[in-house]
């Protein structure tokens, strides 16, 4: 899935600012924290979009050496599947905190506006507001019912990952090698149901996001450049 509205490099930068301003305090503290919240969102689909990346090259490395036509050094082989599956549990810790700091940023967000929904006299704008709300967290908790079974997933393939190591590592041998290939289906079978969940929170994220975004700033109110 590519990214319809900005890169993943733009993605990434709206984050570090969008991060940068929330921690700034100051006035209108309600968009602020809405603003948080959807820069944790963006995170979210970052660390997915790299995530994929980690299945896929892992995988790949693990197929690499558990081959009968294997070809190369298999210590410098061994060592690159070794250093992918470092990787891959690196990327899997990154997206779990950046979903438990959506999770946090989520909390007053929601709270705040549904507390808000009792302020208001003009009863048409606060019907209004409730469907707002009723539509933002539906997405929200679209993106939250995703990365849940998504990261359990994704945990089992990384342990599976490193219980091959372990056992290629005492004993990487043709015998061996076989009894891997025979094993390692169903470790396919995860990768590429990891990938399907990775896709269903890239989409549920991306709706999320294009929906929740600030307006653009306009031209005309960036500053002068400094003398």
């Amino acid at each position: 899935m590519q990214i319809r509205s900005r890169t993943l490099l733009g993605l990434s930068l709206s984050f570090l600012t969008m991060s940068a301003c929330g921690s700034t305090g100051g006035g209108a503290s309600g968009l602020v924290s809405v603003d948080e919240l959807l820069g944790w969102v963006q995170r979210v689909y970052i660390d997915a979009e790299l995530s994929r990346q980690e299945v896929k090259t892992s995988l790949s490395g693990l197929q690499t050496i558990a081959t009968k036509d294997f070809e190369g050094d298999p210590i410098t082989a061994f060592k690159g599947f070794s250093d992918s599956i470092l990787s891959s549990q690196d990327q899997a810790k990154k997206l779990r905190k950046s979903f438990q700091r959506m999770q946090r940023a989520a909390t007053p967000v929601f709270d705040s506006w549904t507390d808000d929904l009792a302020q208001f006299n003009n009863q048409e704008i606060r019907r209004r507001s409730q469907e707002r709300l009723d539509a933002a967290r539906a997405k929200y908790d679209a993106v939250a019912r995703a990365v849940g079974p998504l990261l359990s997933t994704y945990d089992r393939y990384n342990q599976g990952l490193s219980d091959y190591q372990l056992f290629l590592s005492n004993d990487f041998t043709t015998t061996s090698v076989d009894l891997v290939q025979k094993e390692a289906d169903g470790l396919v079978d995860l990768a590429n149901e990891i990938d399907n969940r990775l896709d269903s929170t890239l989409k549920v994220t991306m709706a999320y996001i294009e929906t929740a975004e600030l307006p653009p700033s306009s031209p005309k109110a960036a500053r002068p450049p400094a003398k």
